[in-house]
Formats: structure tokens, C-alpha cells, sequence
């Protein structure tokens, strides 16, 4: 066995974990004994800390974890974490991880496990990391994260009417439609009609007929966050009328202001009498100071 003494830390403390060198705690779970350090664990996690020194946690000198979540591959990979600030992350284990980081009091682990998931953030598995970030909403950045990667992605320009959308909770698209930043790329209108399309397979799966009353049911914590004078007048006159998800006087007062707003983005140049040249144009250091020079008789 090598010193633990001409090893860097991390990894002396990884040894002293893995060799059971001078243990004086032991925890039972799923039929088997897992050995650690008392010192290691009072300052390094304040759940185990309180466990430890719990006398009725303890059977027959060994402390049970009694946690139908945890398998004891994944309790060791935990306590690893807490010997050394790292540890082997998978698919497989990331959801125990956060898990055990919340319910005993390890904030870095959390952010350790966002680090991961974030790193493979996809069309495939942003819902489910998002709806695992739902869980942990308090306690790390992995749900801020997901609806940044919806927003700046326009996942739901292309994704709305996927399966794993349509599955979200009700707290996640709520979230979505509180904290989602609209932008170009993502507009109220494409966030608008996502929703509806989540909204639809909310009922079929309560098995609730798919009309007016039931979406309002459905949307009823949703809708106050919904921003429907930025939606087109078209998705107004239709979508939002069918399912009367607004009095009739606040539709003709967001009709008429969309409307008003569609006709102002709609801007037609005059024709000129001459070809207006990229030469014509003068750019002075900021992408709002672009100025046209003509010749004093430009437009004569």
C-alpha cells in the first residue's frame, strides 16, 4: 500500500475511503455495510452529520439508510463526493445523486450534477433534465438552465408537438411560460401555441374532451402568464376564440392592438427613382448608427 502521505489530497482521502483505512462509522443499506469517517462527514454534510449523532439511527452499531431510492453502489459514489469534490457521474445514478445531495444538505453536489446534465443538453432530454430540475428548484441552477437552453434554442419553434413536450408537468410549463425569455427566435406566439398543444394531451390524458371548458381548466395557472397582446391577430381570432381563453372585450382590445402592431412591421419602401447602392451607406462604429449618404440630388 502506498503513503498516503506522498499522494496529492484528494486522492489520499479517495484511498483512505476505499481502503476503510481507521473507520468509525458504518452504514447498512440494502443488506450491506458501508464504512467511512465520522470527521470526514461533521463538516462535509450536515444530513450524515445529524445521523450520526442520532442515537436512534443506529441498529445493532450501524447506521441504516433506509431509502428504497438508493442502491449502496450509488450511497458510495456519494460519499466519495464528499471525500474528494468528485465523483463518477452516469445516466444511470445522476437522478440518486440529486437526490441525495438535496435530502442531505450537499449544494455542490447538486451544481455538480447540473454541471453534467447541462453538458448534454438535447432535443432528447431537456424535458426530463427540466422536470428533474422542477425537484430541485430551491437548490441549484439546473431548472434556470433548462428554460435558457428552451429560449435560446427554439426548442419549441421545432419541438411542440414532440413527445416529450406533450408529457411535461403542469409545473414545468408553467415555469416555461413564467421564465422562458421571448425573444426573435422565440416568440409568444410559438411559446402560445406549444401550450395549447400541451394542453390538449393534459385532457386527453385526465381523459377530459378536448373544449373550451376543460382548457381553461387545464390552463387556469397558466393563462395570467400568458402575454396574448404579442400574439398574431390571426392565432387570436382563432386558437385563443375557440377555446375562450379571454373575456370578449380584452380579445377585440388585444385584436385591435395586434393588428395595429402586424401593420407597422409590415413596411413597404417606396420605390426610388435610382438603385440605392451598399457604397450609399455609412456604418460609425455601433450597429444602430448605420446612416445613408446621398449626392444632394439623390432623390431628384
Amino acid at each position: 500500500m502506498e503513503n498516503l502521505n506522498t499522494l496529492p489530497l484528494t486522492e489520499a482521502l479517495h484511498q483512505l475511503l476505499d481502503q476503510k483505512l481507521d473507520c468509525d462509522v458504518t452504514f447498512h443499506i440494502e443488506g450491506e455495510d458501508i464504512q467511512a469517517h465520522k470527521f470526514m462527514l461533521n463538516f462535509r454534510c450536515p444530513g450524515l452529520y445529524v445521523m450520526i449523532h442520532n442515537e436512534l439511527s443506529y441498529k445493532d452499531g450501524k447506521v441504516i439508510i433506509d431509502d428504497p431510492n438508493v442502491l449502496p453502489a450509488e450511497f458510495r459514489t456519494f460519499l466519495e463526493y464528499l471525500y474528494t469534490d468528485t465523483c463518477r457521474i452516469t445516466d444511470a445514478n445522476v437522478k440518486t445523486l440529486l437526490h441525495l445531495g438535496d435530502m442531505y444538505d450537499v449544494p455542490n453536489l447538486l451544481e455538480f450534477c447540473t454541471e453534467y446534465l447541462v453538458r448534454r443538453f438535447s432535443a432528447a432530454s431537456i424535458m426530463n433534465s427540466a422536470q428533474l430540475g422542477i425537484l430541485y428548484s430551491e437548490r441549484c441552477s439546473l431548472l434556470a438552465k433548462c428554460l435558457q437552453y428552451i429560449s435560446n434554442t427554439s426548442y419549441l419553434n421545432r419541438y411542440s408537438a414532440s413527445f416529450h413536450w406533450k408529457l411535461a408537468s403542469p409545473e414545468l410549463v408553467l415555469k416555461v411560460a413564467q421564465e422562458c425569455k421571448r425573444w426573435n427566435g422565440f416568440t409568444e406566439d410559438v411559446l402560445f401555441k406549444a401550450i395549447i398543444e400541451w394542453a390538449k394531451q393534459e385532457c386527453i390524458r385526465n381523459k377530459l374532451d378536448v373544449n373550451a371548458t376543460n382548457m381553461n381548466t387545464v390552463l387556469l395557472q397558466i393563462i395570467p402568464h400568458i402575454k396574448f397582446h404579442e400574439l398574431k391577430p390571426l392565432t387570436l381570432a382563432t386558437t385563443v376564440t375557440e377555446y375562450k381563453l379571454l373575456p370578449d372585450n380584452k380579445m377585440l382590445d388585444c385584436i385591435r392592438k395586434a393588428v395595429i402592431t402586424e401593420g407597422k412591421e409590415v413596411f413597404i419602401v417606396p420605390k426610388r427613382p435610382y438603385q440605392v447602392e451598399i457604397d450609399d451607406f455609412v456604418f460609425d462604429g455601433e450597429m444602430d448608427d448605420f446612416r445613408m449618404e446621398a449626392a444632394d440630388d439623390a432623390w431628384n
